[in-house]
């Protein structure tokens, strides 16, 4: 039973972000202020069926500059029974302009949601987090995975980022 309330739970998160009705953190405070790409590490990945984790690098690009980010993602509950090295996650950032200057780490934080995808050769995926650090920043509500590989997933899901200096 409490799986089955999981899953439901995951999947009504999902499709709220979806048709809009979830709205972004500190939208009506905050600008768009760049991109978040993650990559999976090769060969850094645990599947344990419903606990994942893999090391990822992450880049912000913004108007203002780049950082660079290191941390982990996974599933923390549900379903993973994916088998693949190559997969990108990509979130808009929403943010006040002055809290993500270059050399800020504004994104250093820890964010939590739903996650689904699938893979069959190439497949692709949706995340749904909010979270964060002390600088009042949020990651887009949907984002957007692609890789390559076999298997598919669904869970809650998690991104732990941390400055790569």
């Amino acid at each position: 039973m409490p799986r089955r309330i999981a899953w439901v739970a995951a999947i009504t998160v999902m499709l709220a972000a979806v048709t809009g009705t979830i709205p972004a953190a500190n939208a009506q405070e905050g600008v768009k202020a760049g991109i978040l790409h993650c990559k999976k590490v090769p060969g850094s990945g645990v599947n344990l069926i419903i606990h994942s984790s893999s090391v990822v690098t992450c880049e912000f690009i913004s108007s203002k500059g780049t950082e660079f980010y290191k941390g982990e993602a996974g599933i923390g509950f549900g379903i993973d029974l994916e088998w693949s090295d190559d997969k990108v996650i990509s979130y808009t950032v929403i943010a006040r302009a002055e809290d993500v200057a270059p050399g800020a780490y504004a994104l250093a934080g820890k964010y939590y949601g739903a996650r689904a995808s699938a893979t069959v050769g190439v497949g692709a995926g949706a995340q749904v987090l909010a979270g964060g650090g002390d600088k009042n920043v949020s990651l887009q509500p949907l984002a957007l995975e692609s890789g390559t590989g076999l298997g598919a997933a669904v869970g809650l899901g998690y991104l732990y980022l941390e400055p790569d200096k």
